[in-house]
């Protein structure tokens, strides 16, 4: 290739969805690492999220028409179960403001994550720019001049970032009005596909992918490393926070036996549990910023519970209460197991420091006995 500069205009990430599709995914792995230099202006930049917040904004009208109209224009094809589901599509929710700034933040992190370059507009020469103007070269048409005064001051932006790095540099649009500019330093592509298959020939993108692979591997088992440490250094808070949970668990499942005849809780006078250590679990979890570690164990139960036995007795409709019920307290010490999944957070800013315990989910436990052998 002639150059590893390569400028992207609105027009390639409009006609690409913004972020949908590979091939700009493609070009980008190549600036992710290092073999070329993408580049976009501010000026790009700033058409972008003004097309983006218009784009959205439309689009929401469409959504409430299409549905709309599906509803009232078709309803011959309600007689269809075939199409029920295209009938049972509802006006969805929308924030535009929201969708905006969601779509805003990914555009941003893609520029970001792939060191995508954003330069300012030069201070360049606004008499040269108007003898293009008057003269109606290239990006000025004929119709509609006015509209294309942005493209000019783009087009002199790179062209001064090519002379003062001495190279030339590829510009990617599909605007023809930028792709009819000539230029000594500029060599105008109209297709993205030119560009990544250029590339391909070049570098070999499986080869970078693979090593990606390899580098992320290794991240992973050196956070869990330290995500392990951080679980067994900070054991006794997180066996005692568990033990909490269980009671309150376990508490609230002997008194949900209300709904029984034959016997009800009445009171918990005692409860202690003792989980027993070491914990034994797997990783099942990692992305940028957490990881979650899945943990099974055993622990130790003692209870101590004042219980209504009704098995002799019955109950009078006309008072309301149960007759012949006998008061017993009972005592049971049993073993449960028990699964939870602990979550543990890195700080991506800081990678060299330890992960922290962040609490835990899907606390889940198993007893032998029914109702703790207590009846």
């Amino acid at each position: 290739m002639e150059s590893n500069i390569i400028f992207l205009d609105t027009s390639v990430f409009v006609k690409k969805g913004y972020l949908l599709g590979n091939s700009l995914s493609r070009i980008a792995q190549f600036s992710k690492h290092g073999h070329i230099e993408l580049i976009i202006c501010d000026i790009v930049y700033n058409e972008l999220i003004s097309k983006m917040e218009r784009d959205i904004n439309a689009a929401s009208i469409e959504f409430q028409k299409d549905i709309s109209h599906i509803s009232s224009k078709c309803r011959i094809y309600k007689n269809f179960p075939r199409y029920q589901s295209i009938f049972d599509l509802k006006e969805p929710s929308q924030d535009k403001e929201e969708d905006f700034n969601d779509l805003k933040k990914r555009f941003d992190d893609f520029l970001q994550e792939n060191l995508i370059k954003t330069i300012p507009v030069s201070d360049t020469s606004v008499k040269t720019i108007f003898d293009s103007y008057f003269k109606g070269k290239a990006p000025f048409n004929e119709a509609n001049k006015k509209f294309e005064f942005p493209d000019a001051f783009i087009l002199s932006t790179y062209e001064k970032y090519c002379k003062d790095h001495k190279s030339k540099g590829f510009i990617i649009s599909y605007d023809g009005d930028i792709t009819s500019y000539e230029s000594e330093n500029l060599i105008m592509i109209n297709n993205i596909e030119e560009i990544n298959e250029k590339l391909s020939k070049k570098y070999d993108i499986q080869q970078f992918q693979e090593q990606e692979q390899q580098d992320w591997q290794k991240l992973a088992k050196d956070w869990w490393d330290k995500a392990w440490s951080t679980v067994n250094m900070r054991q006794n808070i997180i066996q005692k926070d568990l033990e909490n949970e269980l009671i309150k668990l376990i508490v609230s499942d002997l008194y949900s036996k209300k709904s029984l005849i034959t016997y009800e809780v009445l009171k918990i006078n005692d409860i202690n549990i003792e989980i027993n250590l070491p914990f034994k679990g797997e990783e099942i979890g990692l992305d940028s910023e957490a990881g979650t570690i899945h943990l099974e164990s055993t622990a130790t139960v003692s209870i101590d519970v004042d219980i209504a036995d009704r098995s002799k007795g019955y109950y009078n409709d006309e008072t309301d209460k149960w007759i012949g019920e006998q008061i017993i307290s009972k005592n049971a010490v049993e073993t449960i197991s028990f699964e939870v999944d602990v979550n543990v957070i890195h700080t991506p800013e800081n990678p060299s420091e330890k992960p922290s315990y962040r609490g835990f989910e899907n606390l889940e436990y198993c007893v032998e006995l029914e109702n703790f052998g207590l009846w």
